[in-house]
């Protein structure tokens, strides 16, 4: 069914919002909402995030970049493991509130960067090798997911923190 729109006394505008869904307490029922035009829009989730932004950012500018011109293993084996936390989990948890598994627009906890870090540790290191012959697991790679996710985690705990004290 269509809305409603009017005006209260006091100039307020609102909206009457009809149900098309039967319902126990009877076939019909609408709810009253106030409309307010200038109420504040929500603000970006995780995978907007600084941490985020950059990583995906450094992982493009060192695949394309860098890789290409430089012979330094550690360029082409650890760089952009480090990165792999930072900006993954950013956009995993914005999936997650999507489908509403994840209750909280916060930045990540410790506990969860840990889940993750060693959740993505056995895939990537453990599992994928059995999976793919072509693959090769590497305790290297998993010290290097670590290093990006204690950077991400302090960067995303100094945030929470910040949060904390404006909300005072």
């Amino acid at each position: 069914m269509p809305r409603r729109f009017g005006v209260e006394p006091n100039g307020e505008p609102y909206y009457l919002d009809f149900d098309d869904y039967p319902s126990f307490q009877g076939p019909a029922r609408f709810r009253f909402r106030r409309r307010n035009p200038l109420r504040p829009l929500k603000r970006p989730g995780l995978a907007l995030d600084p941490v985020c932004l950059a990583a995906c950012a450094s992982y493009a500018i060192n695949r394309w970049g860098i890789e290409p011109h430089v012979s330094a293993t550690w360029v082409h084996s650890w760089v952009n493991d480090m990165l792999l936390i930072p900006a993954a989990l950013p956009v995993l948890f914005a999936v997650q509130q999507a489908l509403g598994l994840r209750k909280h627009d916060g930045p990540p906890t410790w506990p969860e960067i840990g889940a993750h870090l060693a959740g993505w540790s056995l895939l990537f290191e453990g599992f994928g090798p059995m999976l793919n012959p072509r693959s090769t697991g590497d305790m290297w790679d998993v010290v290097a997911y670590s290093i990006g996710a204690i950077a991400a985690g302090f960067w995303w705990q100094s945030q929470r923190r910040r949060r904390a004290k404006r909300a005072e």
